[in-house]
């Protein structure tokens, strides 16, 4: 039931939204996220028995009221925000789009019904398996068809409403254009768990990467939190992001050690693209932002567990490559979790140079975004667990710059971090000796992950 319903109505929902979007809260909400939250609203309020629904057209205008209330809830708090920083807001600068109105939005659906009562059986055919999310191939494969009759017919049908009377408006014309684009079809790797997105429901979002969006949700058989990790739409349509979503997942099918999240599997749905199933760290935040300043101690300890999560990784041939505070998760028991294996990379590997600028630059290793200080390998993690240690001993990154270019100049330049003693922060010599090593720019001058390992045991040992 689940897909169906996201199969049918997430696309054109979202449409919808993001026409009564202005500028400016679309750079702050993403209106997809809007939809799946009054997604989530219908499914608990079905469940709970609060609605009845016994014809689609009653669903379809009770999902647009929905998604519509809560873009006003949104616009609301976005609106209060701006106020509480003392910004002065205009009612009438419209957070919410005047153009189309929401009674001509929510009509969507039955304009374009009634543009497919004139199409032929055939042109109707491929409107409709286009609006369900299948791709140009599976279409023409399902009508047995060549994949530029369907390109062909749904480019003329909105050629030919461009020259009627009566023009497709903003978002059912979007809706249009997004049928003729032609996503190719994902396949899941083999030997990968597949999941079904109706074993799930979502619940909230709770972050964003650079390729994903993560969400907080509940498996349907046990109520066992889960977070599921979903390939950011724009991407899609680009293999090589694809491919490297699903590495993450085949990656981390590899890996079982008590510091690393849990892969649990990997599944697909129209319009909604690909997604991840991994472990949900409850209560657990990021070594970014702690709650509270870490210790000397705990920093040693969070350290000394990042090491031994990437050692077992390094065992399996897996380098990180995105060693980060924000890629370190800390529970409340002070257990650690290294998380987000997006950029990780096999370490035989072969790379070529477009795709070595990888990763986070303050704790970037120079190897990433220059092949003049070598190849990327398990020394490239042992860079970004000695920078990780340095912002959290010092609260400053290795390379602090006021621009992304600057910091990079740095990073592969033969600069030195200054070191921590210099910062007026008292810590043992053998500690800060040990991170400034860590940061060497030439990764035969870092200590192996073992060495690390061990003197990171003995500081612990002896505080």
């Amino acid at each position: 039931m689940f897909d169906e319903l996201f199969s049918k109505y997430l696309s054109r929902l979202t449409a919808l939204v993001r026409s009564r979007m202005a500028a400016k809260l679309a750079r702050k909400i993403d209106p997809e996220d809007i939809v799946l939250s009054a997604f989530r609203s219908f499914f608990v309020a079905t469940r709970d028995g609060r609605f009845e629904i016994e014809e689609e057209n009653s669903l379809w205008q009770l999902l647009v009221t929905i998604s519509l209330r809560k873009l006003g809830k949104h616009s609301d708090i976005f609106n209060s925000l701006k106020r509480s920083m003392d910004r002065e807001t205009d009612s009438s600068s419209g957070l919410i789009a005047t153009d189309p109105s929401p009674e001509e939005a929510a009509i969507i659906e039955d304009e374009l019904c009634q543009m497919l009562s004139s199409l032929s059986v055939q042109d109707r055919k491929i409107v409709e398996l286009r609006l369900q999310g299948w791709t140009l191939v599976e279409i023409a494969n399902r009508l047995n068809i060549s994949e530029r009759t369907v390109r062909r017919v749904l480019k003329s049908i909105i050629s030919e409403k461009r020259e009627t009377e009566e023009p497709f408006n903003t978002s059912q014309l979007r809706i249009m254009k997004e049928m003729v684009t032609n996503h190719a079809p994902i396949d899941i790797p083999q030997g990968l768990l597949e999941e079904s997105i109706d074993d799930y429901l979502i619940q909230r979002h709770v972050g964003v990467g650079g390729m994903g969006k993560v969400y907080l949700a509940r498996r349907l058989a046990d109520d066992e939190p889960v977070a599921i990790k979903f390939l950011k739409k724009r991407f899609l349509n680009t293999p090589q992001y694809v491919q490297q979503f699903l590495k993450e997942a085949v990656l981390l099918q590899d890996l079982d050690h008590p510091n690393i999240v849990q892969f649990h599997g990997v599944g697909k749905i129209r319009q909604r693209g690909i997604f991840i199933v991994m472990q949900w760290i409850d209560d657990a935040t990021s070594l970014l932002h702690p709650k509270e300043a870490l210790t000397l101690s705990e920093v040693v300890h969070v350290c000394l567990q990042a090491a031994t999560g990437l050692l077992s990784a390094h065992n399996e041939g897996i380098v990180h490559c995105d060693v980060t505070p924000g890629n370190l998760l800390l529970q409340p028991d002070g257990k650690l979790m290294i998380t987000d294996f997006g950029l990780a990379r096999r370490t035989l590997e072969t790379l070529n140079a477009n795709q070595r600028a990888f990763g986070t630059i303050a704790f970037l290793a120079p190897e990433q975004a220059s092949q003049e200080w070598g190849v990327i390998s398990p020394k490239t993690d042992v860079y970004g667990l000695g920078a990780t240690m340095y912002y959290l001993l010092t609260g400053s990154i290795p390379f602090p710059a006021d621009s992304l270019p600057e910091m990079i100049t740095d990073v592969i330049s033969p600069k030195t971090p200054q070191r921590i003693s210099e910062l007026n922060i008292t810590l043992s010599k053998s500690l800060e000796d040990l991170c400034m090593k860590c940061l060497k720019k030439e990764p035969e001058q870092r200590p192996e992950l073992q060495i690390v390992m061990k003197m990171l045991q003995e500081t612990s040992e002896a505080s």
